[in-house]
Protein backbone atom coordinates (compact mmCIF):
# COMPACT_ATOMS: atom_id res chain seq x y z
CA UNK A 1 0.00 0.00 0.00
CA UNK A 2 1.26 3.45 -1.02
CA UNK A 3 0.94 6.35 1.06
CA UNK A 4 -0.42 9.57 -0.11
CA UNK A 5 -0.45 12.82 0.96
CA UNK A 6 -2.27 15.53 0.30
CA UNK A 7 -0.79 19.00 0.90
CA UNK A 8 -3.32 20.74 -0.78
CA UNK A 9 -6.62 21.60 1.48
CA UNK A 10 -8.49 24.78 2.76
CA UNK A 11 -7.25 26.05 6.07
CA UNK A 12 -10.03 28.69 7.69
CA UNK A 13 -8.21 32.23 8.29
CA UNK A 14 -7.93 33.74 11.85
CA UNK A 15 -11.20 35.72 11.10
CA UNK A 16 -13.30 32.25 10.77
CA UNK A 17 -12.08 31.15 13.58
CA UNK A 18 -12.25 33.79 15.70
CA UNK A 19 -15.78 33.26 15.29
CA UNK A 20 -15.79 29.97 17.36
CA UNK A 21 -14.29 30.92 20.15
CA UNK A 22 -16.84 32.00 22.30
CA UNK A 23 -19.53 28.96 21.29
CA UNK A 24 -19.85 26.14 22.67
CA UNK A 25 -18.62 22.51 21.58
CA UNK A 26 -22.07 21.43 22.20
CA UNK A 27 -23.50 24.35 19.48
CA UNK A 28 -20.62 23.85 16.98
CA UNK A 29 -21.17 20.53 16.75
CA UNK A 30 -25.11 21.00 16.21
CA UNK A 31 -24.48 23.60 14.13
CA UNK A 32 -22.13 21.20 11.63
CA UNK A 33 -24.88 18.63 11.30
CA UNK A 34 -23.93 16.38 14.62
CA UNK A 35 -20.70 15.44 12.98
CA UNK A 36 -17.09 15.97 14.17
CA UNK A 37 -17.46 15.52 17.80
CA UNK A 38 -14.84 13.74 19.57
CA UNK A 39 -15.49 10.49 22.06
CA UNK A 40 -16.73 11.45 24.96
CA UNK A 41 -13.90 9.97 26.51
CA UNK A 42 -11.32 11.67 25.67
CA UNK A 43 -11.12 14.61 27.91
CA UNK A 44 -8.92 17.80 28.54
CA UNK A 45 -5.82 17.25 30.80
CA UNK A 46 -6.38 19.91 32.66
CA UNK A 47 -10.01 21.50 33.91
CA UNK A 48 -11.25 24.52 31.85
CA UNK A 49 -8.47 24.06 29.49
CA UNK A 50 -9.90 24.90 26.14
CA UNK A 51 -8.51 24.39 22.17
CA UNK A 52 -9.40 26.06 19.10
CA UNK A 53 -7.37 25.61 15.46
CA UNK A 54 -7.97 24.04 12.60
CA UNK A 55 -7.69 20.14 12.14
CA UNK A 56 -7.12 17.17 9.24
CA UNK A 57 -7.47 13.79 9.19
CA UNK A 58 -4.04 11.81 8.77
CA UNK A 59 -4.84 8.08 7.33
CA UNK A 60 -1.95 5.57 7.48
CA UNK A 61 -1.62 1.74 7.48
CA UNK A 62 -0.32 0.03 10.51
CA UNK A 63 3.46 0.33 10.28
CA UNK A 64 3.63 3.25 8.61
CA UNK A 65 5.57 6.23 10.20
CA UNK A 66 5.96 8.52 7.24
CA UNK A 67 2.18 9.66 7.78
CA UNK A 68 2.14 10.47 11.26
CA UNK A 69 5.30 12.76 10.48
CA UNK A 70 4.22 14.24 7.17
CA UNK A 71 0.87 15.62 9.62
CA UNK A 72 3.19 17.15 12.18
CA UNK A 73 4.91 18.31 9.38
CA UNK A 74 2.06 20.12 7.47
CA UNK A 75 0.20 21.12 10.66
CA UNK A 76 0.78 25.10 11.46
CA UNK A 77 1.85 26.74 14.37
CA UNK A 78 -1.64 28.47 15.61
CA UNK A 79 -3.49 26.21 13.34
CA UNK A 80 -3.62 28.31 9.96
CA UNK A 81 -1.20 30.24 8.02
CA UNK A 82 -0.42 34.04 9.03
CA UNK A 83 -0.51 33.39 13.06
Amino acid sequence: MATVIKTDFPRPNANQLAVFKTASTALIYQAAGQHGALHSTIKPLRPGCRLLGAAFTAAGFPGDNLTGHAAITLALPGGHPGV
